[in-house]
């Protein structure tokens, strides 16, 4: 243990001391994260506690470890994994220029969900390029799509439009529960069939 000359910023008259101790952190998820043998300077006199500038980068440290935040590093990682600026990151995955400047830069932290979702969009490339792209919008417009009838008179169908992606395992409950293709007539001279989606 070793003083330190400046006078307590709390109470004025004491000194502060070095103190090396396990430091105990509560997190806002009501967690608890300990730093071991964190520097800390105390006052001799009134007790209070102040972090200096290196011990707080210790615990800044340990909390992205604990919370897997994705570093600056990575940010920047992301932009060259896919040759890319902020401001075409930020358009193609639908976020603020200046947030992902910021967490380039490492001034901002990455939110824990952001992090996670950049991790999985480096590891999986076509996913950020189907999010680049829009590709759903093709997927929709294919579900949604109306089919021309050049057919004389009448017109008897059986359809059922689904999206691609609902295409999942069902109970016999759910089959029974689910309404069969509607069979309808047509008049041609209307010139359109819309199919919709249930």
């Amino acid at each position: 243990m070793s003083n330190h000359p400046e006078n307590c910023f709390a109470c004025g008259d004491g000194y502060y001391q070095e103190v090396i101790e396990d430091y105990r952190l509560d997190l806002p998820e009501g967690e608890t994260l300990s730093v071991p043998n964190l520097l800390i300077l105390r006052c001799k006199k009134c007790g209070e506690e102040t972090i200096p500038p290196e011990s707080s980068r210790r615990i800044e440290t340990a909390v992205d470890q604990h919370q897997d935040t994705l570093p600056a590093a990575a940010v920047r990682s992301f932009l060259e994994q896919f040759q890319i600026d902020q401001t075409e990151a930020a358009e193609a995955l639908g976020m603020g220029g200046k947030t992902l400047h910021r967490w380039a830069r490492g001034t901002q932290r990455v939110s824990r969900s952001m992090g996670y979702f950049l991790r999985a969009l480096m590891a999986h490339p076509v996913v950020y390029e189907w999010i680049r792209d829009r590709r759903w919008r093709r997927a929709e417009q294919i579900a949604n799509h109306t089919i021309a009838v050049q057919l004389g008179g009448f017109w008897e169908a059986s359809y059922q439009v689904r999206f691609p992606a609902s295409g999942g395992r069902m109970s016999g409950a759910q089959m029974a529960a689910t309404p069969k293709p509607a069979i309808r007539r047509f008049n041609a001279a209307r010139g359109l069939l819309t199919a919709t989606v249930q």
